[in-house]
């Protein structure tokens, strides 16, 4: 009986002692559930060592974030050789804590039109507690979009305001800045469509902005070097690289858009059904060519190449001759 008491209890202590919470487990921090909506970005984030959790295990996602914390993100995410080179370089003096990153921001133009940026105050910023607002996230991410010259195409821009509930209330001087984020996939705006800039960020929402602001530039983050894919210089529509990930997301604005009606009575039915024709045949390249002149599927897949890789003036008709990137691979 001794004996078996014993072996129980040694049982016992090894299944407690290796156990480890399913969610510390999954995300690699206890207060992340497994299925967390910023858990992937979050873990993206933090293991390029952009951000860090806390020494009790968390990771505090609905904290509140400083406009230096989140200076000090963007620096290790887009540039961080620079603000390593004034690091070892030093201030000469005392400095607050962030000074190396915001002075790698700003000989980039990072900061203008932002709190930070209207602050006078150098090397310590008066600003640098203050919360950041979703108004300046997103001046700085389409600050750092004008910096690598990838702002989204003309054409997905004009559109942006009719998809954002309060765009009359975003105040002129951040339109394009709001703007060119929903282009970029940066936001998606709240579930009631609003985009809400007076509201804080927090630091789940800081890692996903800086994750989809890193894939929609086609830059690796925590190295600020641009991801080598598809043709040099070649972008999609959207003005994003041409990444797998970029091409995905753009086949999935397409599905929406159509709700896949479209492309039921495509391959059902060719170009015998009316509904096909309005829709397909309607369709015109930048030369106002018809599109599909043959069959059903050649013009949807003419439509899908065209609204992710641009317009070239090929009818779809004539693709295996005169092929689209776009439809060869469709």
């Amino acid at each position: 009986m001794k004996k078996r008491m014993i072996a129980v209890l040694l049982i016992f202590v090894l299944v407690v002692g290796t156990a480890v919470p399913a969610a510390a487990a999954g995300t690699g921090f206890s207060d992340l559930p497994a299925g967390y909506w910023a858990g992937e970005a979050i873990r993206n984030v933090a293991g390029k060592g952009i951000v860090s959790g806390y020494q009790d295990g968390t990771f505090r996602p609905a904290q509140k974030v400083t406009n230096a914390q989140f200076a000090v993100f963007l620096a290790r995410a887009f540039y961080p050789k620079e603000a390593k080179a004034y690091e070892d370089q030093g201030y000469g003096g005392s400095a607050p804590w962030y000074w190396a990153s915001m002075a790698a921001l700003r000989d980039h133009r990072i900061l203008e039109g932002t709190a930070m940026g209207r602050d006078t105050g150098w090397p310590e910023l008066g600003c640098d507690g203050e919360y950041v607002t979703r108004y300046d996230m997103a001046q700085l991410a389409y600050n750092i979009m004008l910096d690598y010259e990838q702002t989204g195409s003309e054409v997905e821009r004009e559109v942006v305001h009719l998809r954002v509930g309060d765009w009359s209330e975003i105040p002129e001087s951040y339109q394009d800045a709001v703007t060119a984020c929903y282009v970029l996939r940066v936001l998606r705006g709240h579930t009631d469509g609003d985009f809400d800039g007076a509201a804080l960020m927090t630091r789940a929402q800081s890692c996903v902005v800086i994750d989809r602001l890193g894939k929609g530039l086609g830059v690796t983050i925590g190295t600020g070097e641009h991801v080598q894919t598809g043709p040099a210089g070649a972008t999609l529509l959207s003005g994003q690289p041409v990444t797998e990930e970029n091409v995905k997301d753009l086949l999935q604005r397409v599905a929406a858009e159509w709700q896949g009606d479209i492309r039921g009575m495509t391959y059902a039915s060719g170009n015998s059904s009316a509904e096909v024709q309005a829709v397909i045949w309607s369709y015109t390249d930048a030369n106002g060519k018809k599109l599909s002149m043959t069959s059903g599927s050649d013009g949807y897949a003419a439509l899908l190449s065209d609204r992710i890789f641009g317009r070239f003036g090929f009818p779809a008709g004539s693709w295996m001759t005169s092929a689209r990137c776009g439809p060869a691979t469709s």
